[in-house]
């Protein structure tokens, strides 16, 4: 099919619907070879995506890669490695005054289409990673890139149709305008991930549909100091959460609080200088070791956090005869 022409985002949906209605999107072996074709376009053009995530923002290769473009990797090799014991029915319990030889069983199938918007900070991995859950359960899958990360959108926008299926997989760039009108349709699941200012209107609009939604927003993340913890390693996995990414992360420390009475490894670290012996003695003031230390966040849009975690995969469940929607949530840690 020519996509030279970009489509209007009501006739995308319509189209990957046609698509999903006529079953092609169920069978397994469709969602596994999508899955290892994704896995082939990470592998065989990470050089390019990390080279456009530097342009956007700044990143080192090896962030690109630790942060984005391996960690989706490991997302999808996880995925096909356990996605026939997910899809696997469960046995449901039946109540006695039904009978005795009455059986019952909880079994997921595809919701339909499901539109997913990444954010700015993690523009590769918070697009893709949210789409392997999705392809995994069978779904069509609209892809909106961020628009405040061009080089990134622009490579994913070429990248995504030469490798995935286009019928059932579509990417719609731009900004406001393109974005609300991907809202006015109607979906079966929305993954939106970024602010909550964002986040309310997208449920909004989710909510003249009764299309559920899974909304990623950022937040505050405080740290509490144990006493008696090593404060070298504390430092350190302080200083690289903090850091990683630039700061844009929602899982990023911002504010640490020791306990009221630290041990004396503490004392050295936060107390002042030591007055020199020349100096007049002064009357010693009472430790602030118990007061919290807040380094609070830069003041850029609430950031997203890493995709192995999240509820990504749209499914429906169907337990006898009734029927209600659902989301699987992988049970990955991020990094």
């Amino acid at each position: 099919m020519n996509h030279s022409t970009p489509e209007q985002p009501a006739d995308v949906v319509a189209r990957l619907r046609a698509t999903f209605r006529t079953g092609r999107t169920k069978p397994v072996e469709w969602r596994t070879g999508q899955l290892r074709r994704l896995r082939a376009m990470l592998t065989e053009n990470g050089a390019a995506l990390a080279a456009a995530l530097h342009t956007d923002l700044g990143k080192s290769s090896t962030e690109a890669y630790r942060t984005e473009i391996d960690f989706t990797v490991r997302e999808i090799d996880h995925t096909l490695e356990h996605l026939d014991e997910w899809l696997r029915p469960e046995s449901a319990p039946v109540p006695a005054h039904l009978g005795g030889d009455a059986t019952a069983w909880t079994q997921y199938d595809p919701l339909g289409v499901v539109l997913v918007i990444a954010p700015w900070n993690y523009p590769a991995q918070l697009l893709l990673a949210p789409m392997v859950g999705a392809l995994a359960s069978g779904n069509a899958v609209v892809a909106k890139p961020s628009e405040l990360a061009p080089a990134t959108s622009a490579a994913l926008a070429e990248l995504i149709p030469a490798y995935l299926d286009t019928d059932a997989v579509a990417v719609v760039e731009g900004g406001i305008p393109e974005t609300t009108a991907l809202l006015a349709e109607r979906f079966d699941h929305i993954f939106y991930t970024g602010n909550g200012a964002v986040g309310r209107i997208v449920m909004r609009a989710a909510a003249e549909h009764l299309t559920p939604v899974a909304l990623e927003l950022g937040g505050k993340s405080p740290v509490f100091v144990d006493r008696g913890t090593d404060l070298d390693v504390v430092a350190d996995r302080l200083a690289r959460g903090k850091f990683l990414n630039a700061g844009q992360t929602c899982v990023a420390p911002t504010t640490s609080s020791p306990t009221r009475r630290p041990p004396p490894p503490w004392r050295p670290r936060w107390s002042a200088p030591s007055t020199p012996s020349s100096a007049p003695t002064r009357r010693p003031r009472p430790s602030t070791a118990g007061s919290s230390t807040s380094a609070t966040s830069t003041g850029f849009p609430p950031c997203s956090t890493p995709a192995g975690w999240r509820s990504a995969a749209a499914a429906t469940v169907r337990t006898s005869t009734s029927r209600r929607p659902c989301s699987w949530t992988s049970t990955r840690s991020p990094p």
